[in-house]
Order: C-alpha cells, then structure tokens, then sequence
C-alpha cells in the first residue's frame, strides 16, 4: 500500500487490495435502466448514446410517451428493444 501512496501522491485507503471494487470501478457505467411494470417496460436512458439511441430508433411522438425521455414499451416489444440496446455495445443496468 506504500506504493499507492508514493505514485498517486495519496494515502492508501485498503480498498485497492479488494478485487470487488477494483472490478466495479473498471466496468462502464449503465447506459439504461429498464423496469418492467407487468403489461409494460419502461427503458430510461442514463447517458448521452442512450439519449440518442431512443431519439433515432423511437422517438417522442412514437405512441403513448408521456414520460419522455423514458421509454413506455408494450411487453411485447421489449426484448427486440432490449437486444438492439445490447447490439449496440451499451449497458443495462
């Protein structure tokens, strides 16, 4: 832990020798949060891409969206959303 503290010019805190929490700190961060609602799925974007994501592929005026710019889907469709999302590289949390 003394060498964390020599190169960063900070103290160590001990939550660098806990490979849990290295891990998370390198994972991306989510792209969208999906909840499913029973007859309906609600895809909230969280970043930028999933912003543009649903403003080219969906749009506000694309059915009932009176939560734009989070996402009211028909269960029925969600999983074709859900895998185009994931084609697309991004993350669902």
């Amino acid at each position: 832990m003394g060498n964390i503290h020599r190169i960063t010019g900070r103290k160590a805190d001990g939550l660098e020798s806990r490979p849990d929490v290295i891990q998370k700190s390198k994972t991306k961060s989510p792209d969208f949060s999906i909840r499913d609602e029973g007859s309906i799925v609600l895809f909230t974007p969280l970043s930028p891409s999933a912003h543009e994501f649903v403003e080219e592929r969906i749009g506000s005026d694309n059915g009932f969206q009176p939560y734009w710019p989070i996402v009211v889907i028909e269960r029925r469709y969600a999983q074709d959303i859900l895998e185009g999302v994931i084609a697309e590289g991004m993350v669902v949390a």
